[in-house]
């Protein structure tokens, strides 16, 4: 039987596996009835995950377009197809010299908003394949820039051929992509050696469990404990308090300007019964409009 169980799960993901196995395995261990994740982590990187269950999957937009943080190494002297230590090697440089304020000066330039290529080998979809299914198969084909943000690109350490450096970024940022790229800055072929997401909205590594300490819960009989509800997930946004009349009407999605105060500030806010269930979340514009991000229901 199958629960019925809604909230937030912060997974850590671990290397060797894609981010749909991590969560077909949460899902299995609450026995839920939906699942899903708030954006994809290649098979290779670890780190934060969330996963969310139930009618939290209503919610995985705001998960999925969170800025999020990571710490990564950076081999340099290797080139891959893939830009990671997966790939066919395509180059190796053994004589060369780098100093870290040169590595650090050319991190700095990553810090903006720009127009960044894709990896050849990602999700993006090319006619309707993906393509890292056309790569794979040696097709040849152009993958247009798209507007990325990096809000930090800081040099956390550097041993003349590997650098450490922590990157917090808007979503749809390619970290291989800025690896790549890096490497043609300073002249010297460069790969993603490890991948490790510190945070993804407010779920941080620090309070994440992996999928053996999850099926050591279940066994101990207090696997919900690793559930936080979606008012605990969503704890940042501001909530709205409305009566039980006003409920029945934002439950079949009437107009929030409704119920709406006059003129909050712009932003999401929770929309919640008298018994402070969440029952909606809805969007202030910079227009002045109100918009449903999702309506959840009754618990």
């Amino acid at each position: 039987m199958r629960n019925q169980i809604s909230g937030v799960v912060n997974l850590y993901k671990e290397k060797g596996y894609t981010s749909f196995a991590a969560t077909e395995k949460v899902k299995r261990l609450f026995r839920a009835r939906k699942a899903g994740h708030g954006g994809t982590l290649d098979p290779e990187a670890e780190g934060v995950l969330p996963i969310l269950l139930g009618k939290a999957t209503k919610i995985s937009t705001l998960f999925l377009n969170a800025d999020k943080s990571y710490r990564m190494k950076i081999l340099f002297g290797v080139e891959t197809d893939t830009h990671d230590l997966t790939g066919q090697v395509l180059r190796r440089v053994e004589d060369f010299h780098l100093d870290e304020e040169r590595v650090r000066e050319a991190l700095e330039k990553f810090v903006g908003t720009y127009e960044q290529v894709p990896p050849r080998f990602s999700a993006v979809k090319v006619d309707g394949k993906r393509a890292y299914d056309l790569a794979r198969k040696g097709i040849d084909f152009d993958l247009p820039a798209k507007v990325v943000t990096c809000h930090e690109a800081t040099l956390v350490s550097f041993d003349g051929k590997e650098a450490e450096v922590f990157v917090r970024c808007k979503a749809g940022f390619y970290l291989r992509a800025m690896v790549r790229d890096l490497g043609e800055a300073v002249g010297v072929p460069a790969v993603a050696s490890h991948i490790r997401r510190e945070e993804a909205g407010f779920m941080t590594v620090d309070t994440s469990l992996k999928i053996s300490e999850l099926s050591e819960m279940k066994r101990e009989g207090r696997l919900e404990e690793a559930v936080r509800s979606i008012d605990e997930a969503l704890s940042h946004y501001p909530s709205i308090r409305v009566p039980d009349f006003v409920k029945k009407r934002v439950l079949v999605g009437c107009p929030p300007e409704e119920y709406m105060p006059l003129s909050p500030p712009e932003g999401i806010y929770k929309i919640k019964d008298e018994e402070e269930n969440v029952i909606a979340l809805v969007k202030r514009t910079g227009e002045g409009r109100f918009e449903y991000v999702c309506v959840l229901g009754e618990s």
